[in-house]
């Protein structure tokens, strides 16, 4: 098993030169995590991992209590999140992208949403008409990602 490197990002300095790095890449996975599960409760982590096995902890929850959650989105974490080149992996994305949205105004582009894919992998419609072709659209229906011979 090859080490994982866990970089924690806590303020403008380490959220400038974590995003800087994740920007060089194809391929990122992201995880939005909150304390409170609902739509009401704030944002507190952000996990977006690399394929070089680097795993950054964008500690929401700290830099909100320094007043500087803002200013981490403007300088680096939105053009992450909405960038067009930068392919991104989430499971059931649409809690995330609502609570990104609400509370630092920024939109999911380019998002693979591979909960339907666990699902045709699991099985669970396998007795169902399903094809072959699985098509999920952006957030804003601006791009779409094919994916083709997936088993079912």
């Amino acid at each position: 098993m090859e080490d994982i490197t866990i970089v924690w990002v806590y303020d403008i300095e380490t959220a400038d030169a974590a995003t800087t790095e994740i920007q060089n890449e194809r391929r990122v996975s992201v995880i939005c995590q909150k304390h409170n599960l609902t739509r009401r409760g704030p944002l507190d982590f952000i996990f977006i991992a690399t394929e070089d096995n680097t795993v950054y902890v964008f500690d929401i929850e700290i830099m909100r209590d320094k007043g500087i959650d803002r200013e981490a989105f403007y300088y680096g974490l939105r053009r992450i999140l909405e960038s067009r080149r930068l392919e991104k992996l989430m499971f059931n994305c649409r809690q995330d992208s609502d609570t990104l949205h609400k509370e630092h105004d920024t939109w999911l582009e380019n998002v693979v949403d591979i909960q339907l894919l666990d699902v045709l992998q699991r099985g669970i419609w396998r007795d169902m008409d399903v094809h072959k072709t699985v098509r999920t659209e952006g957030l804003r229906g601006e791009h779409t990602r094919t994916f083709t011979s997936i088993p079912v």
